[in-house]
């Protein structure tokens, strides 16, 4: 559980490794860090649920949540920025980038698991809008 946070943390402030330290630090798009913060999120609320604890949340990791939400929705929303962004997926996939983090924080606040790979899903749906 602790990798988790910990990784959620590095995300927080846009350090050691993070998606949001490659996307801010190195203006450099990694759908690999994506993943795996999804992926963290999605940790933290399954052992929040196993703990027992739907009704109380962390109001730290909450705020660590919210604000790489923001900051994320931000930076997608801001096209003066794009130019300089490598590995920037285009306009319609950003779309579901954005729609997969919303799922995720969402089920976070709801006390809901995704049981499918992010990444799968991610995928397929990024292979359906290139095939058209």
């Amino acid at each position: 559980m602790s990798k988790y946070i910990k990784l959620l943390e590095a995300n927080s402030i846009a350090d050691n490794d993070s998606f949001l330290y490659f996307l801010h630090e190195k203006w450099d798009f990694r759908k690999d860090k994506f993943i795996q913060l999804c992926e963290a999120i999605i940790e933290i609320t399954k052992y929040d649920l196993n703990q027992n604890r739907f009704n109380v949340i962390d109001r730290r990791i909450s705020s660590s949540i919210n604000h790489i939400h923001e900051y994320i929705l931000s930076i997608f929303l801001c096209e003066n920025l794009f130019y300089d962004i490598k590995n920037l997926p285009s306009y319609e996939e950003r779309l579901e980038y954005v729609a997969t983090l919303n799922k995720v924080v969402s089920c976070y606040f709801k006390g809901l698991i995704i049981e499918e790979s992010i990444e799968d899903g991610l995928n397929e749906c990024i292979d359906l809008l290139n095939s058209n």
